[in-house]
C-alpha cells in the first residue's frame, strides 16, 4: 500500500494516457519503483517489468529487456510483440541510461501498442518523453498530534513502525520529535522506512540525536533488498559514485550551503579556481538532472538547494578530504561581501523585513546564523561578525529571535571591550532579539548599555526602538512617549525614513494609551505619509493598520474595508506581523456586527498564521483574543485556560485597541495553571471550530444535476488570512488562497455588472502588441510544466503542506503570467505587450482553476458558478435567479 501518493498515482496515470514514454525521476529512495509498480499492477492490460538494477553492463540491457518480455533477445521481442498492447516498465535505468534509452526507443518505434514507463534518477532524453519528477512525501506543517496524523511522511513512519512491531505513541510530548525526524529525513520514503525499523530499540527523539552523529545509522539490520537501498548513505553513495570527479567535488563543496543558493554563489563558494559561470551552470544542471539538487525559479533567478540528507552526505565527504573548514570560510566571506556593501540605513530600511535576505545575496536566515556562529568560534576579531550581525535584525523579524538573542549574548561575552565600535552593534541587536522573546528587562538593560557605548547610527536607532517598545508593552505610555520622541528624532536625523515612520506608529500607540486620540490620529497620518514617500513596504502597511484600528470603535464599516486592504497588501508583501493583527481587528468587528462564528473565522486565520511562522509573542496575544471570544460564548473554563496561556504577552497598544473594552471586563484567575503552548493552541483550535460550527461534509445532499435553482440566503465568499471561507446552499467549505478566488470575489460583489479583465488583473494602461514571444515548442513546455505544477499544488494542499503549496503556487502564477503574455485567442502565438489580451487570458486561466477547485469540494456551487460566470475580455457573474452574497 502506497501512503501519501494518491495524487502522484493519479498524475502518473494521466501522463501514461497521454504519452507512450513516461520517465519517473527523483533522488534515490524517493519511491520511484514503488510508484511505477503500483500503476503497473492496477492496469488491466499486459505488463512486463524489467529490473535493471542487477544489470551491470550496458551491452546486457537488450538481453535483460527481451527476457523480461518473454523472449531470448530484444530483437525477438520486437518481432513477437508486433500488434500487442503492453506496458513495459524499465526500472532503475540510470546506471545504464544510454542502453536503456536505446531499448525504449526500439520498442516504441517498432511496436505501436507498447508504452514504456521508466524509473531513473535522470531522464532518458528521448523525443516525446514525458518526465515526471517525484518529490519526497509532504512534511508535517506543525507539531500538533492531530495534524501530524494527516501528514503523509509521518503516516508512513508510524505505519512502518507498527509493521516493525513498535507502537510509537503520538501525543503532545512525542509529536515534536516525530515531526522533526520527518523533516530531518526530507520525507524520503526509504529513509522513513529505515528509521521506522530503528524504533524497535530507539525513540524518534533518540534516532534524531544519533542521526547528527552518523547518517548510516539508518541501515537494514539484515542483508535484504537491493544493495543500494540497504542504508540511506548507500542509496546516496550509489548516485554519487556515478558522478564525474570534478562534479563530485563540486557537489561536496555545495554542502556548506544551509539554504538555497544561486549559480553565482555556487561559483564563488564551490567552483574550481578560474571556473566561469557557464561551467558552473553545466555542473548544476548535471546534478539537477541526476536528482541530487533541487531547483526553483523565483524572482527571475534559479535557486538551487540540497535535501538535508544529501547535504549531510556532502559535508561528510568534504570533511574526509580535509576541505570543510576552508570551504565554510569561503561561504562566510561570500556572505560578508554584499552585507558589507549595505549601508546602515538599508539594514533597517523599510522596517526590518522589507528586503528578503536571499534575493540580495545575503543568504537565508539559517545561513546568516551559522555564519555568525562560525565567526564567533573561529575569528580573532569581530570584523566579519559585525558586518553580518546587522542582517540578524531581519532574522528576528522572520520569527527567529531566540537564536539571535543567544548568539548576541555570546558575541558580547566573546568581545567584551565596550570601546570597540562593534560592541554597541552587538548590544543593540541582542536587545532587539530579547525584546521579541519577551525578555523585556534584559532587553532594556542591553539597549541602555548600547546607547552609552558611543553607538553607530544603526545601533542608536535600534536601541531606541527597543526601549520605546519596552515601555509601550510595560504599560508606561509617558516613558514610552519620551523614548519614541528620541527614536523619531534619531531616525530623521540619521536618514532612516522607513524606521522614522515605524517609530511614529509607536508614538501614536503611546498617545492612545494616554487618551490623546486626535494627536494619535495625526501621528498615524504622518507615519503613513512618510512610509509611502520612503517606498512603502513594512512601515506603510504598519501605519495603515494603525490608522484603520483608530477607526474601529467609531467607524467599523470603514475600518473593515481598510483592514481588508491592508491584510491583502501585507499578505502580498510577506508581512505576517501586520497581516495577523489585521485579523485580530477584523475579528473584533465581526464579533460586534456579525456574530461569534465570523469572529472565530478571523481568529483562526491569525492563529494558524502565527503557528506557521513560529512567533510566540503574537501567538500568545491571539490566544488572549480567543479567550475573550470563547468567554462571551459562556465557555468559562476554556477561556480561563487560554488567558493563563497568554500570560502577560502584549504588543503595541493600538494593535490591541479594538479589544480593549472587552479585555477590561475579563475576570482575573488566581489558581488556573497555564497549559503548555502546544496544548493551548490545540484547545484554541477546538474552541474556534466549535464556534464556527461543523462544515457540511462533501457528501451532503446535492440537488439533481438538472436542478439549477440556487437557494436564497446568506451565502458567503470571504478571505480569512490565507484561507477562503465559502458558504452556499447550507454547506461551508474552506480553500487556500489563489488569484482566481479574488477574481470570483470581485465578480460576486457586483452581480450582473461586466468587469474588464484588466481591472481584475490590476493593469492600468492598455499596451500595444510587439513581436512574437514564445515559439510553439516553448509554449508546449510551459503548458506541460503548468500541468505538473497544478498536480503538485493539489497534492500539497491535500496533504496540508503549506510550504510546498506556496512554492508551487508562486511558480504556477509566474508561468501562467508568462504564458498568457505569449498566447492569444484560440492559442495563437501573441506578440509582447497587448495588456488587454494578456489580462483576458490570465483571468480566464485563474478563474477556471478556481472553479475546478470549488467543484471538487462543493459540487453544487461549482455547477452554479460554471453556469453563471462568464469570462473573456469582459467578465461577469450573471445568475438566472438573484443570489445574495456577502463578500469580504
Amino acid at each position: 500500500m502506497l501512503l501519501g501518493r494518491d495524487a502522484d498515482l493519479a498524475a502518473l496515470r494521466a501522463h501514461l494516457a497521454a504519452s507512450r514514454l513516461v520517465t519517473v525521476t527523483g533522488v534515490g529512495g524517493v519511491g520511484k519503483t514503488a510508484l511505477a509498480l503500483a500503476v503497473a499492477a492496477e492496469g488491466s492490460g499486459r505488463t512486463a517489468v524489467c529490473e535493471l538494477a542487477a544489470v551491470t553492463r550496458a551491452e546486457d540491457v537488450a538481453v535483460a529487456v527481451g527476457e523480461a518480455l518473454g523472449f531470448p533477445s530484444l530483437d525477438a521481442a520486437v518481432v513477437g510483440l508486433s500488434g500487442v498492447r503492453m506496458l513495459v516498465v524499465l526500472d532503475n535505468a540510470e546506471h545504464v541510461l544510454d542502453a536503456a534509452a536505446d531499448a525504449a526507443r526500439r520498442l516504441l518505434a517498432t511496436s505501436p501498442g507498447i508504452s514504456v514507463l521508466a524509473t531513473s534518477r535522470e531522464p532518458l532524453e528521448l523525443p516525446g518523453e514525458r518526465v515526471v519528477p517525484l518529490s519526497p512525501l509532504a512534511l508535517p506543517d506543525d507539531d500538533d498530534p492531530e495534524h501530524l496524523r494527516d501528514s503523509p511522511a509521518a503516516a508512513l513512519l508510524l505505519s512502518r513502525a507498527r509493521d516493525a512491531g513498535s507502537d510509537v505513541t503520538l501525543d503532545i510530548d512525542s509529536a515534536p520529535a516525530v515531526a522533526a525526524l520527518c523533516r530531518r529525513l526530507d520525507g524520503l520514503p526509504l529513509a522513513l522506512e529505515l528509521a521506522a525499523a530503528r524504533t524497535r530499540s530507539l525513540t524518534p527523539a533518540e534516532i534524531l540525536t544519533h542521526l547528527d552523529e552518523r547518517l548510516d545509522l539508518l541501515s537494514r539490520s539484515r542483508d535484504r533488498g537491493p544493495s543500494r537501498h540497504r542504508s540511506l548513505e548507500t542509496a546516496i553513495a550509489w548516485s554519487y559514485a556515478r558522478l564525474p570527479g570534478p562534479t563530485a567535488r563540486f557537489f561536496d563543496r555545495l554542502g556548506v550551503f544551509d539554504g538555497r543558493f544561486t549559480a553565482q554563489e555556487a561559483r564563488a563558494v564551490a567552483g574550481a579556481p578560474g571556473a566561469d559561470v557557464l561551467e558552473v551552470v553545466e555542473q548544476l544542471d548535471h546534478l539537477v538532472s541526476r536528482s541530487m539538487l533541487t531547483v526553483r525559479q523565483q524572482a527571475d533567478r534559479s535557486w538551487y538547494g540540497l535535501l538535508d540528507t544529501l547535504r549531510a552526505f556532502a559535508r561528510a565527504r568534504l570533511a574526509e578530504r580535509g576541505e570543510l573548514e576552508a570551504v565554510r570560510d569561503r561561504r562566510v566571506d561570500r556572505l560578508v561581501e554584499p552585507a558589507g556593501a549595505t549601508r546602515w540605513d538599508e539594514a533597517l530600511s523599510g522596517g526590518p523585513d522589507a528586503a528578503p535576505l536571499g534575493p540580495h545575496g545575503l543568504g537565508t536566515p539559517t545561513d546568516v546564523l551559522n555564519a555568525v556562529r562560525w565567526c564567533l568560534d573561529r575569528d580573532d576579531g569581530p570584523a566579519r561578525a559585525v558586518v553580518l550581525v546587522r542582517q540578524l535584525v531581519r532574522v528576528v523579524y522572520r520569527a527567529r529571535p531566540e537564536p539571535v538573542a543567544e548568539l548576541g549574548e555570546a558575541l558580547l561575552e566573546r568581545w567584551r571591550d565596550r570601546r570597540v565600535p562593534a560592541w554597541a552593534e552587538f548590544a543593540a541587536v541582542t536587545a532587539f532579539a530579547h525584546m521579541a522573546v519577551r525578555s523585556t528587562d534584559r532587553a532594556a538593560e542591553v539597549a541602555g548599555a548600547a546607547l552609552s557605548a558611543d553607538p553607530s547610527p544603526f545601533a542608536e536607532v535600534l536601541a531606541l526602538r527597543t526601549l520605546s517598545f519596552h515601555e509601550v508593552v510595560a504599560g508606561r505610555p509617558e516613558r514610552a512617549l519620551a523614548w519614541t520622541d528620541r527614536a523619531v528624532a534619531a531616525a530623521d536625523t540619521r536618514g532612516a525614513p522607513a524606521w522614522a515612520s515605524e517609530m511614529r506608529t509607536y508614538r501614536a500607540s503611546a498617545l492612545v494609551a494616554l487618551g490623546r486620540f486626535g494627536d494619535a490620529a495625526r501621528q498615524a497620518d504622518e507615519a503613513h505619509a512618510q512610509a509611502v514617500a520612503a517606498g512603502g513596504g513594512f512601515p506603510e502597511v504598519l501605519a495603515a493598520l494603525i490608522r484603520a484600528n483608530l477607526l474601529v470603535p467609531t467607524e467599523p464599516a470603514l475600518a473593515r474595508k481598510l483592514l481588508l486592504g491592508v491584510a491583502q497588501r501585507s499578505r502580498d508583501g510577506g508581512h505576517p506581523l501586520v497581516e495577523g493583527p489585521c485579523s485580530w481587528s477584523l475579528a473584533r468587528i465581526a464579533l460586534r456586527d456579525d456574530g461569534p462564528a465570523q469572529a472565530a473565522d478571523r481568529l483562526a486565520a491569525a492563529l494558524e498564521l502565527f503557528v506557521r511562522i513560529g512567533h510566540t509573542l503574537p501567538l500568545r496575544v491571539t490566544l488572549r483574543w480567543v479567550a475573550v471570544l470563547v468567554g462571551t460564548a459562556g465557555r468559562a473554563e476554556a477561556a480561563a485556560a487560554l488567558r493563563a496561556a497568554a500570560g502577560d504577552a502584549h504588543t503595541l497598544t493600538l494593535y490591541e485597541w479594538p479589544w480593549s473594552d472587552l479585555v477590561a471586563e475579563e475576570p482575573t484567575e488566581g489558581d488556573v495553571v497555564a497549559p503548555p503552548l502546544r496544548e493551548a493552541v490545540a484547545l484554541a483550535r477546538r474552541e474556534l471550530d466549535a464556534l464556527r460550527g461543523p462544515a457540511a461534509p462533501e457528501t451532503a445532499d446535492v440537488p439533481p444535476e438538472g436542478d439549477a435553482t440556487p437557494p436564497r440566503g446568506p451565502n458567503r465568499f470571504r478571505l480569512d488570512g490565507a484561507v477562503w471561507t465559502v458558504s452556499y446552499a447550507g454547506q461551508t467549505v474552506r480553500l487556500p488562497d489563489a488569484k482566481g478566488m479574488h477574481d470570483l470575489a470581485a465578480l460576486l460583489a457586483r452581480p450582473g455588472r461586466e468587469v474588464h479583465s484588466t481591472e481584475l488583473i490590476g493593469a492600468a494602461v492598455e499596451q500595444p502588441a510587439g513581436g512574437e514571444v514564445l515559439d510553439a515548442r516553448a509554449r508546449r513546455d510551459y503548458e506541460a510544466r503548468i500541468r505538473r505544477l497544478q498536480d503538485d499544488l493539489d497534492e500539497a494542499e491535500h496533504a496540508g503542506d503549506r510550504g510546498r503549496a506556496e512554492a508551487a503556487r508562486l511558480e504556477l502564477d509566474l508561468l501562467v503570467d508568462q504564458l498568457t503574455a505569449a498566447t492569444g485567442l484560440h492559442g495563437r502565438a501573441r506578440r509582447p505587450g497587448g495588456t488587454g489580451e494578456r489580462a483576458r487570458s490570465a483571468v480566464t486561466w485563474r478563474i477556471r482553476a478556481a472553479l475546478r477547485r470549488l467543484e471538487e469540494v462543493h459540487p453544487q456551487l461549482g455547477r452554479h458558478l460554471r453556469s453563471a460566470v462568464r469570462t473573456g475580455t469582459w467578465c461577469c457573474y450573471a445568475p438566472e435567479d438573484d443570489v445574495a452574497w456577502r463578500v469580504g
